[in-house]
């Protein structure tokens, strides 16, 4: 909601379609550059049409055994299916996490599965995944359920779960890790249907990983035209891509305003924890933090200024999923914060930086020694770390 707010906000899709206008009239210029890059834009457009049309029935059968967003045991069935004719390779054509270096680790999650589902409610969900696809276009589909959504029916879907966990051996952990050290012909032996119904379905999702290549070629090799005719119109000026790499990011501790009348500032305090305490979840406040609040028994780690601690301070550095936990560091190469999040205004920060808006949340590093000693009583971490 707040990227698309944002979005709104600034009227990106305005800008990138008149970024895009601009390279358009270059193209356009002499006709160098249309030789070059005429088609340049029409075939990129014509390729994502037919990539988003593809993307959309290919993730269908990719979420069907997906454990993030599927049953668990069907994703589990998958995996061993996988497995079972991966091994058959020789190690180095193997996909990764079917290599001998990853196989224990694949056997150690296989072995975790029960940690994270229940059996009566694994195999609800799948009833509810599958009556949720039963109404798109058969084509989107394999045979196998093909054969079972031509039916049009709920029942036969919970008839045809049921019979899937009724009969299946991958409810037992034993059983599971059996499987994976198994021939494809012993695998096949066992005639489980959890095994049966994921090999229908891995024939289709085989087919797909082999498109895949050359598809993404083909948007690799149109990627490059278009970032070399950017690239021309812009003499070389353009900020390289940073995806996949390793950022550091700098700011300066600032607050901001957010809209007319509305003000952020740059720290939060002990004292706007206790200001929000309700008693229940998520702002349940334990007792002992408000002893050592009322108290006022802040050790070394009060601030002066604020005569308070310190909870957590804005910034304006740019980050983005995944950089969460990554230490803040003040000019002297010293860690004064954790960042844990973005405001708001920020998550638009993806797609287009607001200089004035853009702001992280850095937990102050002394909050977080605060609540180890204080609070947890654990100093012996800070005496560990040479405190």
């Amino acid at each position: 909601e707040g990227k698309l707010e944002g979005m709104e906000k600034i009227n990106l899709r305005g800008m990138k379609e008149e970024k895009q206008n601009e390279l358009l009239e270059w193209i356009e210029s002499n006709q160098t550059n249309k030789e070059k890059y005429g088609n340049a834009i029409e075939e990129i457009e014509a390729f994502l049409k037919f990539y988003n049309e593809r993307k959309l029935r290919n993730s269908l059968l990719e979420g069907l055994v997906s454990s993030r967003y599927s049953s668990i045991l069907l994703a589990e069935a998958h995996s061993i299916y996988r497995a079972v004719i991966e091994r058959q390779k020789k190690d180095i054509d193997r996909e990764s996490k079917y290599q001998d270096r990853n196989w224990e680790s694949l056997k150690s999650k296989n072995k975790l599965v029960e940690r994270g589902y229940v059996l009566s409610t694994d195999r609800k969900f799948l009833k509810f995944r599958l009556k949720r696809l039963m109404n798109n276009p058969l084509s989107d589909f394999p045979e196998n359920l093909k054969i079972l959504f031509s039916k049009k029916s709920s029942q036969a879907i919970d008839d045809f779960v049921d019979d899937l966990y009724n009969r299946t051996l991958l409810a037992d952990s034993q059983k599971r890790l059996e499987m994976l050290e198994m021939s494809p012909k012993q695998l096949n032996n066992l005639k489980d249907p959890l095994i049966e119904f994921v090999a229908g379905i891995e024939k289709e999702l085989e087919l797909i990983r082999e498109e895949s290549k050359s598809v993404d070629q083909q948007y690799q090799d149109l990627k490059k035209i278009y970032m070399a005719a950017v690239l021309e119109m812009k003499e070389g000026k353009i900020a390289p891509d940073a995806n996949s790499t390793i950022r550091f990011t700098y700011g300066k501790v600032e607050g901001y305003e957010p809209a007319d009348g509305i003000e952020y500032k740059a720290f939060t305090t002990l004292k706007g924890v206790m200001e929000k305490e309700t008693g229940s979840f998520p702002f349940r406040v334990p007792e002992k933090l408000k002893q050592l609040y009322s108290d006022k028994d802040f050790g070394i780690y009060k601030d002066e200024k604020a005569d308070d601690i310190v909870t957590c301070f804005l910034n304006t550095t740019n980050v983005t999923g995944g950089n969460s936990g990554s230490a803040t560091l003040n000019a002297k190469g010293e860690q004064v914060g954790i960042i844990f999040d973005m405001t708001y205004e920020s998550v638009i920060g993806d797609y287009y930086v607001i200089p004035e808006l853009q702001r992280t949340i850095s937990v102050d590093i002394r909050y977080v020694l605060f609540i180890t000693e204080k609070f947890s009583g654990a100093d012996f971490i800070i005496k560990e770390i040479g405190l």
